[in-house]
């Protein structure tokens, strides 16, 4: 899949949300954000038809695509030369990423997304940095920022 098509496809799945769930982006409401990305799955997924799209997803096969009966790998990134972030760590410096798409048990990552509410964005630099390392570390084909308020989106590809 090439960038013009994943971006046909995102923009659609994003223009369901606003058509299907506008009320869930009011600001007065102030939604939390994993009920966002849920939705935004959800509009996701039968546009992707090939992958998996999921939800603060920390697991992932070896570089071969192999799982044994009860192993797993916590997806992990590298943010900054000593600091690692992982899907294991249950401290305030948990990373998930919020969607993604990919194939479950194999080494197949097509897309990064966090998503932010534009009046909640003051943490934009570290998901950008969270976004770079996916990309780098996992090897995701697309990092994508997006950003929403009640009228407008905003994409940002890394």
């Amino acid at each position: 899949m090439n960038l013009e098509q994943f971006k046909r496809l995102l923009i659609k799945g994003i223009e369901e949300l606003y058509a299907v769930d506008s009320n869930l982006l009011e600001e007065e409401l102030d939604i939390n954000e994993r009920t966002l990305t849920h939705r935004i799955a959800l509009h996701l997924t039968p546009l992707f038809k090939d992958y998996d799209v999921d939800c603060e997803y920390n697991r992932m096969s070896d570089q071969n695509g192999y799982l044994t009966k009860g192993d797993y790998w916590a997806k992990t990134i590298n943010i900054e030369v000593d600091e690692l972030i992982s899907g294991e760590d249950t401290e305030a410096k948990t990373v998930f990423p919020d969607i993604i798409i990919h194939k479950r048990k194999q080494p197949v990552n097509l897309t990064v997304i966090e998503v932010k509410m534009k009046w909640k964005n003051g943490k934009k630099d570290f998901d950008y940095r969270k976004l770079d390392a996916y990309k780098k570390d996992l090897k995701y084909v697309f990092a994508v920022y997006l950003e929403l308020d009640e009228k407008n989106y905003s994409i940002e590809f890394r």
